[in-house]
């Protein structure tokens, strides 16, 4: 089975960082190493990169303000608009792309406001681009860079007050077990942030350092082949029980009224970083500039692979490491081909779904990409010959699905 994701590292790695209580790595000294190595004024460690784009738009914006925000992405990116407090205005997807409408945002941009630019799967904005033929500068631009590895190139594009996310979580690039990173060159927007991460951030608890191991341990453990064979068995079992039932999945309740709850903060709002996390975080910022190698040589490859294949729209290239290799294929053929793919032990992913509480009238081009969309493996446990293996299953998946 060739997995859709995994950590980048292993299990030694994950027992070394947990085991090592004398090599010490607190807050301030992580923060400075990854402003020093990646260029940036101040770097700010964060719960979870949602908690940056939310007390950043927080620090900069008050109510009156209005949050320029894509339709496709992370509901976690539009939760954390919400929470800042900002009315939110969503702009769909360009036609054809991944990220928003350029014009679109032009358009939008007027009195005082911010905007948000999730990267999706690593996919850059021209931020010299945005915004300009309105003429009128948000008060921050949040760059949400948590679907890629983040580098002095990337980061060097930031200015002013603009502040950047990385994150640290599940299935990213950067996955340390826990949080994220901020980064700005702006003072008084790192100072602010920070004082709002004191006052939101709860007491660990004596237990946190073990929990967190463990937990890194078991994820990284379950990446296992054999390990992960059996999770996917025994979810896709669950699953099929819990639809036999008809359990329903739960109502979502809009955009903005659960959100707007300051009882209703999941732990990634509360919880602080331990060693293990921290320690994790420092090894793959010193493994970055191979994690960005790999993982543009694997893309390159995919992307000769799949050239004229028929019933695939590849994406574009890019200069900068994907979260994945992002086809898309027919929405009438997604499934069909998901499922011959994994029987062929090739796990693939879907991110993102189009939000039940969007109107895909509204958003036409963000409800079409989410159906299309088809995320092949790219991380840097895989080898040539896997992505070999993958694009020609891919194309034949897709030929036959098409029949």
């Amino acid at each position: 089975m060739i997995l859709w994701h995994s950590p980048p590292f292993g299990i030694g790695r994950a027992l070394a960082c947990m085991l090592d209580w004398r090599r010490g790595c607190g807050v301030e000294r992580l923060e400075e190493e990854y402003a020093e190595s990646l260029g940036v004024s101040h770097a700010i460690l964060l719960p979870s990169a949602r908690t940056g784009i939310s007390w950043a738009l927080k620090a900069a914006i008050d109510s009156s303000a209005t949050v320029l925000c894509p339709a496709f992405t992370c509901q976690v990116v539009h939760e954390a608009a919400v929470r800042s407090g900002a009315m939110v205005r969503l702009i769909d997807a360009a036609p054809g792309g991944f990220l928003m409408d350029p014009d679109a945002v032009d358009k939008a941009s007027s009195g005082k406001y911010a905007v948000v630019l999730s990267e999706m799967y690593g996919y850059t904005y021209d931020l010299c681009r945005l915004p300009s033929a309105a003429g009128i500068a948000p008060a921050v631009r949040i760059v949400d860079m948590a679907m890629t590895v983040p580098s002095r190139v990337l980061l060097g594009r930031l200015a002013g007050s603009d502040f950047g996310v990385s994150s640290f979580g599940v299935g990213k690039c950067m996955y340390a077990g826990w949080g994220g990173m901020g980064f700005t060159h702006d003072a008084s927007l790192a100072k602010e942030v920070r004082s709002i991460r004191e006052s939101f951030l709860a007491a660990g608890g004596a237990w946190l350092p073990l929990k967190r191991a463990l937990l890194v341990l078991q994820r990284t453990a379950m990446h296992q082949l054999n390990l992960y064979r059996l999770y996917r068995f025994a979810k896709a079992l669950r699953d099929g029980l819990l639809t036999r039932q008809g359990t329903q999945a739960p109502t979502r309740t809009g955009l903005s009224e659960r959100w707007k709850r300051k009882d209703d903060l999941s732990a990634e709002w509360r919880l602080p970083s331990s060693p293990v996390d921290r320690r994790l975080a420092l090894h793959n910022l010193r493994q970055s500039e191979w994690y960005c190698r790999q993982r543009l040589a694997l893309a390159a490859r995919y992307h000769e692979n799949l050239r004229d294949r028929q019933g695939i729209t590849r994406p574009p290239s890019s200069i900068y490491p994907l979260s994945h290799y992002t086809l898309r294929v027919s929405a009438a053929a997604r499934r069909l081909v998901q499922s011959c793919l994994w029987a062929r032990g090739v796990a693939v992913g879907t991110i993102f779904d189009f939000p039940g509480y969007l109107s895909a009238e509204e958003f036409s081009n963000a409800s079409l990409v989410a159906s299309e969309v088809l995320n092949l493996p790219l991380n840097v446990n895989l080898s040539v010959a896997d992505v070999d293996y993958i694009s020609e299953c891919v194309a034949d998946c897709v030929t036959r699905a098409l029949m």
